[in-house]
């Protein structure tokens, strides 16, 4: 049996600093990750298209504006159709029905914030552990009536 030792390939797409310092201080705790941080989606997919590793997920602050954020989760599937990676959004204030807009615009999670910086490691983590992209398999947990 061998062991895969090369790194998971992670992609943050956010334009908030404080999110993703607290991303990235949870990826940093979590052995065999390396990540790629960027501020719009269009930066992520030219960079995921120089890539020959694919990312294993990318995770995205989904922010203030749900239009665009609805916009750029369909842009960031309709240009990575060759890569099956997971898409999951990180979200403040969302009511139920952004919850499953975001779903059922090509999001394959949700990760309901603020969060507790352990149970955001534990998402990540379990995140990683799955190597098969499954759309809407979140948990009921990260949402918030």
């Amino acid at each position: 049996m061998k062991i895969n030792t090369e790194p998971h390939e992670i992609v943050f797409i956010g334009n908030d600093i404080e999110v993703s310092v607290v991303f990235k201080n949870a990826l940093s705790n979590l052995r065999q990750v390396s990540a790629a941080y960027f501020f719009d989606a269009t930066a992520a997919c030219d960079y995921i298209s120089r890539q020959e590793r694919r990312p294993k997920a990318i995770y995205m602050n989904a922010g203030k504006n749900k239009e665009q954020c609805f916009i750029e989760i369909g842009a960031l599937r309709k240009s990575l159709t060759d890569c099956d990676c997971k898409l999951v959004m990180l979200d403040s204030n969302s009511t139920l029905t952004d919850t499953f807009g975001i779903l059922s615009m090509g999001a394959d999670d949700f990760i309901h914030k603020p969060y507790d910086y352990r149970n955001l490691r534990r998402a990540l983590s379990r995140g990683l552990e799955s190597s098969v992209r499954t759309q809407s398999q979140f948990s009921t947990l990260n949402l918030q009536f």
